[in-house]
């Protein structure tokens, strides 16, 4: 206010007393800088409107609720597989043909018990509320029967000996509703597709909530190259959704190939697109498993790796590895046609079960 004041005074009246008009602007100019420097200024944030949204896949929100309600069909499941591990002596040369026939209970074999699991995604397709029929990917619920253990290559060793071998004794699957876990049993299986149809073994309860998949079934004839597509799974045991783009493929087991992160877990994860005349989700196929590939190459002993220096010239032994690599940003699956042809050749597995196969899609 003292600057306003001095302002004031250092301006020369005229002879009526009045102010010129020439510094009226000024005084305004200057009256305006001491309310923003000395008047308390306060800001509120607004809140964010009640009815709207943030963009989803396409711009569209609508899908919103679609992957909410999904979620009460798409469900994680496990697998666990115990297996006897029987080890063969140094120096006793098995290969696979000499286990044909032999009892190896009847050997006295050092032995050991372990359990491997799998964890994948399954999706409600049938509830009759006793009993519910849910689809995954078949690795993700059968693990194989016997697993081979062969020798480290090394120099005198030959070729495909097995230095030990683990049989499956016991193995349970099952999944994750809201009042616990349910077991599972296989109905069916394409293990070339990577298909696999599953009931629940025990009656259902009223608080299991499995609900039946509410996504129309789509039509993937209508699917382009770069269609974005949604889908729902469990990697890593976490609920996650994951979104993409379609590219063409005429893989004949193989049939969806598309461009999306996908991690553990997310086999069996439904696959979905939006129709752009109705704005809504459609169920166009199942994740099955990413890209993978075998990588071979020659490495040096093992006791020479941490003093390998590259600027010298090594002449140790040489020696080949394998390594499985896993392309996570390129997911296999099926398209919704293959689905609905797999259900259809359970039909006589189905009706056993005193369940219509003809209710499913």
């Amino acid at each position: 206010m003292n600057l306003l004041k001095a302002l004031i005074k250092s301006v020369p009246e005229n002879r009526k007393g009045r102010i010129p008009a020439s510094c009226t602007v000024l005084l305004v100019f200057a009256a305006g800088l001491m309310a923003m420097g000395c008047g308390s200024t306060s800001h509120t944030s607004r809140p964010a409107e009640s009815e709207s949204h943030y963009a989803g896949v396409a711009g569209l929100y609508s899908i919103h609720d679609q992957i909410e309600s999904g979620f009460r069909s798409v469900r994680r499941i496990q697998n666990n597989a115990i297996y006897r591990s029987y080890f063969f002596p140094p120096g006793v040369e098995i290969r696979e043909a000499d286990l044909h026939g032999m009892i190896l209970d009847d050997l006295e074999l050092e032995t050991s018990v372990d359990t491997h699991s799998n964890a994948g995604t399954a999706t409600v397709i049938f509830n009759n509320n006793r009993h519910a029929l849910l689809l995954s990917a078949a690795h993700t619920v059968n693990q194989p029967d016997t697993l081979f253990h062969f020798m480290e290559g090394s120099e005198g060793v030959p070729e495909g000996l097995i230095e030990a071998v683990s049989i499956k004794v016991s193995e349970n699957r099952f999944v994750i509703t809201d009042n616990g876990i349910v077991s599972l049993e296989i109905v069916g299986a394409d293990l070339s597709k990577d298909l696999a149809l599953l009931i629940t073994a025990a009656t259902l309860g009223s608080r299991d909530r499995m609900q039946v998949l509410e996504l129309p079934a789509g039509d993937f004839e209508r699917i382009e190259w770069g269609s974005q597509i949604v889908a729902l799974g469990y990697p890593r045991g976490i609920q996650m959704i994951s979104s993409g783009v379609i590219s063409l493929t005429s893989h004949p087991h193989r049939t969806l190939l598309a461009d999306l992160n996908i991690n553990r877990g997310f086999s069996g994860g439904i696959v979905s697109s939006v129709n752009t005349e109705t704005g809504k989700l459609e169920w166009i196929g199942m994740l099955t498993s990413a890209m993978g590939e075998n990588l071979t190459y020659i490495t040096p002993e093992k006791s020479a790796r941490s003093d390998y220096t590259p600027d010298m010239v090594y002449r140790g032994d040489l020696y080949i590895e394998n390594h499985r690599m896993i392309h996570y940003g390129i997911g296999y699956g099926v398209h919704i046609e293959d689905i609905k042809e797999f259900v259809r050749l359970q039909a006589p597995a189905l009706e056993a079960l005193e369940i219509p196969a003809g209710s499913i899609f």
